[in-house]
């Protein structure tokens, strides 16, 4: 089971990479540990993958395509999120912790078969199924919820058994259709709005040149508006200025190079778009409550004992 505290790009844009996830086996197994993030959240990324997730402990607020909309997963909650929408989560209480399978739909079905054509293909190209929820005190999702939880204390599953994994995931997509052409029969899920991707492509510019100078003028630019036009979107759908966004994004690609390599300080200040080891320093702690180096220590040393403890 992976471990997950920071997301890997695919260079150029907002999809997330899973390393594990080959054509061979098209699947993952993971832990998400949102308080590694800065500012409990993992911000706005895509991916082909499917998602479908169990919150263990603590509580999650998704964004999913119409950014305004805002979908809370408490405690003993179940999700699943389709193929290729843009998201963000959030932990909206410290300790929260997810367990999720995510995986390419092809798993279920060789992509023009019978079983992808009648199961597979028809939930990943329902839009309207953008996100699904089921929630612990709806007596109706309590058995679906408890499918979810069983998934992830399965031993075969856990130990990568391909066949028992397969079947696990066949039996879950099963109620995923079903709730999912529930949902397509009630009101259909709102379009994406003007603002929406006014506010996708901005997003996209901070996340491509983050590392640069940028302005406020240079993001609005990436969506052919004005800065006031600019400021009035990341307010509505963020709740900060666009410069405080790109401040936290920086941070956070920061804490993934703190975690994971010994580049010194001053280096990841500049590839992270800071001027100087001091900017950086006070930007840091102004969100993280701690050093640049206090931090790398506190999660190089926690790795470690993870490590003696397997």
């Amino acid at each position: 089971m992976r471990n997950e505290d920071h997301i890997d790009f695919v260079p150029g844009g907002r999809e997330e990479r899973f390393a594990e996830i080959t054509d061979a086996w098209p699947y993952v197994l993971e832990t998400a540990e949102l308080d590694r993030y800065p500012q409990l959240t993992c911000s706005w990324h895509w991916h082909r993958e499917v998602e479908l997730f169990y919150v263990e402990s603590g509580q999650v607020e998704y964004r999913v395509r119409a950014v305004h909309r805002h979908t809370l997963f408490p405690e003993g909650s179940a999700g699943f999120l389709n193929s290729g929408f843009l998201h963000m989560t959030t932990a909206l209480k410290e300790g929260t912790v997810q367990r999720l399978h995510i995986f390419r739909p092809e798993l279920l079905g060789d992509v023009g078969g019978r079983i992808s054509r009648r199961f597979v293909e028809p939930l990943v190209a329902n839009r309207q199924a953008d996100m699904l929820a089921w929630l612990p005190d709806r007596a109706e999702d309590r058995a679906f919820i408890e499918l979810m939880r069983a998934s992830f204390q399965s031993e075969k599953v856990l130990a990568g058994g391909e066949l028992a994994t397969r079947t696990v995931l066949s039996e879950i997509w099963a109620s995923v259709l079903e709730r999912a052409e529930e949902s397509s029969r009630g009101d259909a899920a709102p379009l994406m709005t003007e603002r929406d991707v006014r506010f996708e492509q901005m997003i996209g510019c901070i996340r491509n040149r983050y590392a640069e100078p940028l302005r406020v003028v240079d993001i609005a630019s990436a969506a052919a508006c004005s800065e006031r036009d600019c400021f009035r979107t990341f307010q509505a759908c963020l709740g900060m200025t666009p410069m405080c966004y790109l401040k936290e994004y920086r941070i956070e690609q920061s804490c993934r190079l703190l975690s994971y390599t010994t580049r010194p300080i001053r280096t990841v200040a500049l590839q992270c778009g800071f001027s100087t080891a001091s900017q950086f320093g006070l930007a840091f702690r102004s969100i993280m409550g701690c050093t640049p180096s206090q931090y790398r220590t506190r999660w190089q040393n926690l790795d470690s004992l993870r490590q003696e403890e397997r």
